[in-house]
């Protein structure tokens, strides 16, 4: 897993941050300043400043082919993988399946406004 940042200046630099070798990062999201990594080999967290990153346990092994979390909350966290999605109430303490009309789509990203969720996957936005 490689991954770089840069500061919002002019002939900012690209810096790489500490990561595990041979990961592959498929989407990377912010919530209260800690960086979200979804990767091949699960979700890990990365705090600015640590030397590395950390395993984020979900509990669940499907989390292997993380493809993508978004934080609605502090508490309702919504995470993909190939072919499903989870949502999880209590901070990620838990999660439960929701595979409504999704089971042979990845997620990719998703967002909300107000109470309507909006996800795109490889094959279709809901």
């Amino acid at each position: 897993m490689l991954m770089f940042g840069a500061t919002f200046l002019a002939n900012a630099q690209w810096t790489a941050l500490p990561s595990p070798k041979g990961f592959t990062v498929n989407n990377v999201t912010t919530f209260n300043s800690t960086f979200y990594l979804t990767t091949n080999k699960g979700i890990y967290t990365y705090q600015p400043g640590d030397a590395s990153v950390k395993y984020m346990d979900t509990s669940i092994e499907d989390f292997e082919n993380a493809s993508m979390i978004y934080f609605k909350n502090a508490a309702t966290i919504f995470a993909g993988t190939t072919g499903a999605l989870y949502r999880s109430t209590d901070s990620g303490e838990s999660w439960i399946l929701l595979n409504n009309d999704i089971s042979d789509l990845t997620p990719y990203a998703m967002t909300s406004s107000g109470d309507t969720l909006f996800l795109t996957t490889n094959g279709a936005a809901f």
